[in-house]
């Protein structure tokens, strides 16, 4: 017993042996646990087994998921055929193989490990590739990525090291820059009208008449049209 720079000893109070053995399990059960992810699907199996303290639990044994599907509401992106083989061991956790497509057949794939010790300090190093992987597909526009990426160092401090190539996309500032900025800058045509008598007739023609209409806009061009000056009336 007792606390080690690796391990906490287990007491006599908080020791913990469980074995974990299942048959299949729905991934829909678990809908609504998270905003982040929504209408699940595919399977879960699990057999592994917990031991140590409740303050520092080990896990052995391995974990698989299969033909899983789920949408990311804040990008609007659907997955598909997400199968992923973890398994535990030595007080890490080995990514053998995981990928995922979306909805256009498109596949990205994970494999490295994540430590899990105290000695470890939750170190991290994992690969992943993909290309014309869609990240974004809402109001906000269309993003696809080529990646090949390695990620190391620990959890709390990873270090990414690769490249992420735009492989298409479509960014709506319009839609964007009010979410992500303070700004006073206009994201759409707007008509101001004449800003004063003393402009109008000889500086400025009357080109709209007495009642100064706001001219039609066209949508998604930012132009107008401005009414031809009425005709001199003959004496």
């Amino acid at each position: 017993e007792g606390r080690s720079a690796e391990h906490v000893g287990a007491s006599a109070a908080d020791r913990i042996d469980v074995a974990i053995v299942s048959t299949p399990i729905d991934l829909a059960l678990g809908e609504g646990l998270t905003d982040y992810v929504t209408k699940l699907g595919g399977q879960a199996q699990m057999d592994v087994r917990v031991t140590g303290s409740g303050r520092d639990p080990h896990v052995e044994g391995a974990l698989f998921l299969i033909d899983g599907t789920f949408v990311v509401p804040l990008t609007g992106v659907t997955y598909k055929n997400l199968d992923a083989v973890l398994t535990f061991e030595e007080e890490r956790v080995l990514i053998s193989e995981l990928g995922v497509e979306t909805d256009n057949g498109d596949l990205l794939t994970v494999a490295g490990e994540l430590g899990l010790s105290r000695q470890q300090t939750r170190t991290v190093s994992l690969k992943m590739q993909g290309r014309d992987f869609r990240v974004l597909d809402n109001e906000l526009g269309v993003l696809d990525l080529h990646t090949d990426m390695t990620i190391s160092g620990t959890l709390l401090a990873p270090v990414v090291e690769g490249s992420i190539e735009v492989s298409d996309g479509r960014l709506e500032l319009d839609e964007i820059l009010p979410q992500v900025a303070d700004t006073t800058y206009a994201t759409q045509a707007e008509y101001q009208g004449i800003p004063t008598e003393r402009l109008r007739g000889a500086i400025v023609p009357d080109l709209l008449g007495a009642d100064d209409r706001v001219p039609p806009l066209a949508p998604g061009t930012n132009t107008f049209t401005i009414a031809q000056p009425p005709a001199a009336s003959s004496a």
